[in-house]
């Protein structure tokens, strides 16, 4: 950050007795070393020419003390500034990574989910594939049994068709449960077959 001049020195005058004075911290400064060098000079500590070779190096030890007081106080302002940047960058840092973070921790959640879910239909496919071979099994038995028959090779419909047993067995290969006819009261309705919802 630049150093304004008007706050180094600015407003300069100088009085009837050549007294300078003036607003900036150089001003202020010069003020009381001159005061300080011409009581020296006064009281005869100081004399001729060393009065000038004293106030010339006061003069610019004043100055370099003066633009450097100025400079650390601009860099003490921008450093405020960096230090609220940084809060607010550090602010926005921890929001962000508390985001990402509960995002993360969602997915997690739905990740979990989803192997679950997919476990389940893993586990029904088996149970599907399962099925299906049994009603094959079923379906390529039926079929011996229609072309043994229609060819000749069994005289008789066998036992297993003709009452509910087939209803039954068909009822255990698509795993329902059968429920057996009550022939006490009625003789001739068959047994029937029901089905979980799973």
């Amino acid at each position: 950050m630049a150093v304004d001049i008007k706050d180094l020195t600015g407003n300069v005058t100088v009085d009837s007795e050549y007294n300078v004075s003036g607003d900036g911290v150089f001003d202020d400064l010069m003020e009381t070393v001159t005061k300080h060098v011409t009581a020296q000079y006064d009281a005869g500590r100081i004399t001729g020419p060393e009065y000038a070779t004293v106030y010339l190096g006061a003069l610019q030890s004043v100055l370099a003390e003066a633009v450097k007081y100025l400079m650390e106080d601009a860099n003490k302002e921008l450093i405020e500034a960096q230090k609220d940047e940084l809060l607010l960058n550090g602010a926005e840092d921890r929001l962000l990574k508390e985001t990402q973070r509960t995002e993360l921790e969602a997915n997690g959640v739905v990740e979990r989910e989803l192997k679950a879910k997919q476990k389940d239909l893993y586990a029904r496919q088996i149970q599907g594939f399962d099925e299906n071979k049994n009603q094959k099994l079923f379906e390529a038995q039926l079929n011996s049994w229609g072309l043994m028959f229609s060819s000749g090779m069994m005289e008789n419909i066998p036992s297993i068709i003709t009452n509910d047993e087939l209803s039954k067995l068909y009822c255990k290969i698509n795993n329902g449960t059968w429920t057996p006819p009550d022939l006490s009261t009625d003789p001739v309705t068959p047994g029937s077959c029901s089905y979980s919802a799973s």
